[in-house]
C-alpha cells in the first residue's frame, strides 16, 4: 500500500510515498535514498562527503576516490555547482582563492587533495612548473610530422622546433606547396 502525502522530513514538502523496506516512513524519494546510504535523513554537507572521499595513500598524498573528470582531477558538488576537489581542500584550509590564480600540485598527483603539496600561482607560473618537471607533450615528441629529428632547443613555449623543415619552408613557401608536399617532391626528385 502506497499513499502520496508530503514528506515527514521537517522542512521538505516534496510529496513522500510510504515505504516498507525496514522503515515504514512517509518520506520522497530523496530522504528514502539518504536513509539507505547513511542512515539517517539528515542533510550531509560538503566537508562531510568531501572528507568520506579521501584515501591516504602511503606516498603522503591524499586521493580524492569518487568522482573524476577525464584528467584526473575529483570534482564534488558544492551548492549546486561542480568544483574541483583539491580546490575545495585549498579553501578550507587557506580561505578564498583570489580571480586569476589556480592551485598547483608540487606532487604531479591530480587526484591528491593534500594542501601541503600544493600552492597557489597563475597560469604562467604552472605552464612553467610543468615545462620543468618535463609534462609538456611537445617535450615528448621525437621526431616532426614529416620524421626529422627534432632539434633540442625549445621556445619558452615548450615547443621544439625541426631544423630541417624550418630551413626548407621558404622554398614550400615559393613553390606554393606544404612543406610536406615539397618534401614528397625531394624524395621523388632523389
Amino acid at each position: 500500500m502506497q499513499s502520496t502525502r508530503e514528506c515527514q522530513v521537517f522542512g521538505c514538502d516534496r510529496a513522500g510515498q510510504r515505504w516498507h523496506k525496514g522503515r515504514l516512513d512517509l518520506v520522497c524519494t530523496l530522504h528514502k535514498k539518504r536513509w539507505n546510504r547513511n542512515g539517517c535523513y539528515e542533510l550531509e554537507t560538503p566537508d562531510q562527503r568531501f572528507l568520506a572521499g579521501l584515501i591516504f595513500m602511503p606516498s603522503g598524498c591524499i586521493e580524492w576516490s569518487k568522482s573524476t573528470n577525464p584528467d584526473g582531477y575529483g570534482k564534488i558538488q558544492v551548492g549546486g555547482k561542480t568544483v574541483a576537489a583539491h580546490r575545495f581542500a585549498w579553501e578550507r584550509v587557506h580561505g578564498e582563492i583570489s580571480a586569476g590564480k589556480m592551485v598547483m600540485h608540487s606532487c604531479d598527483n591530480p587526484p591528491c587533495c593534500n594542501t601541503s603539496h600544493m600552492s597557489l600561482g597563475d597560469n604562467a607560473a604552472n605552464m612553467q612548473d610543468m615545462l620543468a618537471k618535463g609534462r609538456n607533450w611537445h617535450q615528448q615528441k621525437t621526431h616532426c610530422p614529416q620524421g626529422h629529428p627534432l632539434d633540442k632547443v625549445l621556445s619558452t613555449t615548450g615547443y621544439r622546433y625541426c631544423g630541417e623543415c624550418n630551413r626548407l619552408a621558404p622554398k614550400a613557401r615559393r613553390a606554393k606547396v606544404s612543406i610536406s608536399e615539397y618534401v614528397k617532391r625531394l624524395e621523388v626528385a632523389i
